[in-house]
């Protein structure tokens, strides 16, 4: 269950990061699936070396989430940040 959604969010993420939306065939790319192993854009269908112009990473949501995070290139990083409960009070109405 927790690869379904692994491998969903990962897939979602280079979706959108495309521009494509569902109109981007979830068959026609692959990703890692294994929630221990680093996300990777493994193969794509339709170009055999876009996955090389592709970086994927684990976003680290509250337990019993996934997230995933997909940019072009290689030469950034994430950074996330965690706000205390006490922040979102100010959200509240």
């Amino acid at each position: 269950r927790t690869a379904f959604f692994v491998g969903w969010t990962r897939k979602e993420a280079y979706i959108k990061a495309r521009g494509a939306g569902l109109a981007l065939s979830l068959k026609q790319f692959v990703v890692s699936l294994t929630p221990a192993a680093p996300a990777r854009l493994l193969a794509t269908h339709d170009d055999p070396a876009e996955h090389t112009r592709w970086t994927l990473a684990d976003l680290p949501p509250i337990p019993g989430y996934a997230a995933a995070l997909a940019a072009a290139g290689n030469d950034w990083h994430s950074s996330c940040f965690v706000l205390p409960e006490t922040s979102l009070e100010i959200l509240r109405v």
